[in-house]
């Protein structure tokens, strides 16, 4: 069943429910949505909290001073237009080689749906990774050495004197670790790190034991690729990690409204019910011998660090 919106295309819920279930269970290395938990948005002018050291300012509780009276203790964030901007892709497929169908939908155009969100969620991971990188809370490493502001590379600095500078400039203790994959592969054979595991220990350093060591709940592992936009008139193609040379401490929370360090805002598509995506499809007689299905991913989101001392980032952790 399609619904027709205009001549541009006819909104698919079939392919949107699989794109979404596909986002939801992606993996890959990207890191973004679970850093950065998901909140609905119903419209475009919706506002939402964002916290400051204000909304901990605790009133006297004692009613006895007040004439019995319970104090005020309104929420005092400060509520923020949410404005999701909509990001789109497509991709053609040519009729004649997409004869063979696969349940309620053809096999082409699921595999494009995927293929497109897949590119989506990549550039929502370099959002988010950017705006990560540009945090102002935290700190940058310098030079070789031993000492807590010394870069990790080869053994050095002091990765745990770091995270308690972390803990002492954040509002509640960090309950996630965040780590690009070459940072990664740098603490699993720090000398700092095998000495906290102990003579006894194996020394096999995974993502678990690290969240044990720096007393995390989770360590978050920035593994993602991308291959960047292609130039014009270049076919050469270079996979680079989205996160690199970061370390950052996060306080996250994914229920609604409550303080953490970021949000993705998703825009709900009422007639499909469904947050942030939204597919279309459409046929163009003009193109190809038989004409050309057209398949549009698109998705309507914004990301935004919502409570700036929930994240402590380190720079330039290796060189």
């Amino acid at each position: 069943i399609f619904m027709a919106t205009n001549e541009k295309g006819y909104v698919d819920p079939l392919l949107t429910g699989f794109v979404v279930d596909y986002a939801a269970n992606l993996d890959r290395g990207f890191i973004g949505r679970k850093l950065f938990p998901i909140v609905s948005v119903e419209k475009d002018d919706a506002q939402y909290p964002f916290f400051s050291k204000e909304n901990f300012v605790t009133p006297d509780d004692n009613i006895n001073d007040f004439e019995g009276e319970a104090r005020r203790a309104d929420l005092s964030s400060e509520l923020k237009h949410i404005h999701c901007i909509p990001h789109a892709l497509r991709e053609g497929i040519d009729v004649r080689k997409n004869r063979q169908m696969d349940g309620p939908f053809k096999v082409k155009e699921r595999a494009a749906s995927r293929r497109l969100s897949y590119k989506l969620l990549t550039r929502e991971e370099l959002r988010i990774a950017d705006l990560v990188k540009a945090h102002a809370n935290g700190q940058t490493l310098a030079g070789t050495g031993s000492a807590a502001t010394n870069q990790w590379a080869n053994g050095g600095g002091d990765p745990f004197a770091v995270a308690d500078a972390a803990k002492s400039n954040m509002w509640f203790e960090p309950n996630t670790l965040v780590l690009s994959y070459d940072v990664y592969l740098a603490l699993k054979k720090h000398t700092k790190v095998l000495e906290k595991l102990g003579a006894n220990e194996a020394k096999i350093v995974t993502a678990q034991i690290l969240a044990e060591l720096f007393e995390v709940n989770q360590v978050l592992i920035g593994s993602g690729r991308w291959a960047g936009p292609r130039k014009k008139n270049d076919k050469s193609v270079a996979m680079t990690r989205i996160w690199s040379n970061l370390a950052a401490f996060a306080y996250v929370d994914p229920e609604d409204q409550a303080v953490t360090c970021g949000k993705i805002f998703l825009e709900r598509h009422e007639s499909v019910d469904a947050d942030g995506f939204l597919v279309r499809t459409w046929h163009d007689a003009t193109k190809g011998v038989e004409g050309t299905d057209v398949v549009q991913v698109g998705l309507v989101s914004s990301e935004a660090i919502v409570a700036a001392d929930c994240l402590y980032v380190v720079k330039s952790v290796l060189a």
